[in-house]
């Protein structure tokens, strides 16, 4: 996989010949070649699927290499609220400041 690199920022992935004409570019695959038209070899990050994640990064150019990818830990699992739980939850507040408000206007 390639990459096209420009001011910073990835322009295009892909291989060589979707994102260049090879025929019209013949010996595309050259580092000269390459570098003049900003395409560079995307460097696989290595990592741990149990613990790590991969997650987009500013480009990080090396030689003819580029790098977009970072290994990060996983984040930690979230555990989803049951919306009848959430329901309970609110009507037993609403209740609550109903009760509050009444006996604030019984006072008066």
């Amino acid at each position: 996989m390639y990459a096209i690199i420009r001011d910073g920022r990835v322009y295009n992935t892909g291989t060589l010949e979707s994102m260049f004409i090879s025929n019209v570019f013949p010996g595309c695959d050259t580092p000269e070649w390459r570098l003049e038209h900003c395409a560079y070899i995307v460097k696989e990050v290595p990592y741990d699927p149990d613990t790590e994640v991969l997650a987009s990064c500013d480009p990080i150019i090396d030689g003819e290499y580029v790098t977009l990818h970072k290994a990060v830990p996983k984040p930690e699992p979230v555990i989803p609220i049951d919306p009848v739980i959430i329901d309970t939850i609110a009507g037993s507040i609403e209740a609550d400041s109903v009760g509050s408000d009444s006996i604030g206007a019984d006072s008066i």
